[in-house]
């Protein structure tokens, strides 16, 4: 084997890197982009609550008061939710 051929065997175990499946700069982008993420839903719900935060609380509370109270039967527990869940709609 000559000289050439050696460091071109190398150079192209360097390039392909099998010890090492993924570079650390993919481990920092992907942590970027959950915070982010985590920083923008934050963010969202904070002017969501500031904005129509009263409103959706009264009709929570609203559609809550005209379902009733929870009832032993199961079906009678879906039937409530349906209600509810219609009268939250929007």
């Amino acid at each position: 084997m000559t000289e050439t051929s050696l460091a071109d065997t190398e150079a192209a175990e360097d390039r392909a890197r099998p010890n090492q499946l993924t570079s650390p700069t993919r481990g920092h982008y992907l942590l970027l982009m959950v915070v982010m993420a985590v920083a923008g839903i934050t963010a969202g719900a904070l002017i969501f609550n500031e904005v129509r935060g009263a409103a959706w609380l009264e009709t929570q509370l609203r559609c809550a008061q005209s379902v009733g109270p929870l009832l032993s039967d199961p079906q009678e527990w879906l039937q409530l939710q349906t209600r509810y869940l219609a009268c939250v709609a929007p």
